[in-house]
């Protein structure tokens, strides 16, 4: 499940001390100086940030378990990423769900439109193989599972930016404005090294060289 949170975020769903960091940080304050008794002296250095997403995981843990996601509880833990725009902190939080996705990508289901139909933990892949890998259009996927359109067009603007660094072929030919501007969608070194087809170092060396 993906929670987007402007003006603050659910405190049923996250930790208390996430919680109070995430609302503060959702409305704009420089948390240098914030300190409380929970933080005990630990100061944050951030600047403001916009969207929070958090994402329920994993059923995979478990055998013979009902994958379908409803209004009961079941998730093993979840995941929260902060960042300045949602593209950003949705990829953040794939990442940390589980370290072999680089971010928001696909994975092969048998029965495509049936995934996307039924809401289950791997949903957001079958968007992801929906978007990246068959052509779907943003009104035949909200079609398809509901989702605001609103979603699908940051998850798209995703993909369109996956689709320019596979054209651009190669990192000698990224240029600066491409590299800033999947950064800013929270691509990772390595997911930018594997749409230009090169590695994770080489991917940090020209960014830092800039």
């Amino acid at each position: 499940m993906l929670r987007k949170s402007q003006d603050g975020v659910s405190c049923l769903s996250c930790p208390f001390v996430p919680c109070v960091i995430s609302r503060l940080v959702l409305l704009g304050y420089q948390l240098s100086r914030q300190v409380s008794s929970i933080t005990t002296h630990v100061a944050l250095q951030t600047h403001p940030f916009r969207y929070c997403a958090n994402f329920q995981i994993d059923l995979s843990k478990f055998q013979h378990v009902d994958r379908k996601i409803g209004s009961a509880m079941k998730s093993v833990g979840e995941v929260m990423a902060i960042g300045r725009t949602f593209e950003e902190s949705i990829q953040k939080a794939i990442r940390q769900v589980d370290p072999k996705y680089v971010g928001f990508q696909g994975d092969h289901f048998e029965d495509l439109d049936y995934e996307l139909v039924n809401p289950t933990d791997r949903r957001w892949l079958a968007v992801g193989q929906a978007m990246l890998h068959e052509n779907y259009s943003v009104d035949r996927i909200h079609e398809l599972t509901k989702i605001d359109k609103w979603f699908l067009y940051k998850l798209q603007a995703i993909a369109d930016t996956t689709f320019q660094l596979q054209d651009i072929g190669s990192l000698e030919n990224v240029p600066r404005e491409a590299l800033h501007k999947a950064k800013k969608q929270g691509f990772s070194d390595r997911q930018i090294a594997k749409a230009v087809g090169s590695t994770e170092d080489l991917v940090r060396e020209k960014r830092k060289s800039w």
